[in-house]
């Protein structure tokens, strides 16, 4: 098993450091939700046919309680799944690009990239299991 603990929210900037906005004005943000189920929209899940369709159903099911600071519990065959479609993303036949590995975002998602890749094989008695941590 791997326990991965949520990082918090994500707020856009650009490489300059600069805050980036949404359509009304208010500061852009990706929740560790969002960036990890764009993981498993990888064609990846797919191209392991039932085991992806297990993976991606498993940690939907996880995400659910991805509250920052808790810790999401992950079979390991799942966490491999995961971890490989966030090092490395498979191209899209359509040559579209996950918003979220766009050049200009990217640098955003790296705690979340760590959180994923970094998840630990063991949980730490400070780390309670689907509840937020302090």
């Amino acid at each position: 098993m791997r326990y991965l603990v949520v990082p918090p929210l994500v707020t856009l900037r650009n490489l300059a450091g600069d805050e980036l906005n949404d359509e009304t004005g208010a500061p852009a943000a990706v929740s560790f939700s969002q960036f990890t189920l764009s993981r498993l929209t990888d064609l990846l899940f797919a191209l392991e046919g039932m085991d992806g369709a297990l993976a991606v159903v498993a940690i939907s099911k996880e995400l659910v309680r991805a509250a920052p600071g808790s810790v999401l519990l992950l079979d390991d065959a799942h966490w491999h799944l995961l971890a490989r479609a966030t090092k490395r993303p498979t191209p899209n036949p359509s040559g579209l690009i996950d918003p979220y590995y766009s050049p200009v975002i990217l640098h955003n998602m790296v705690p979340y990239m760590k959180a994923i890749c970094e998840a630990s094989d063991r949980v730490s008695h400070d780390q309670t299991i689907g509840a937020a941590g302090t």
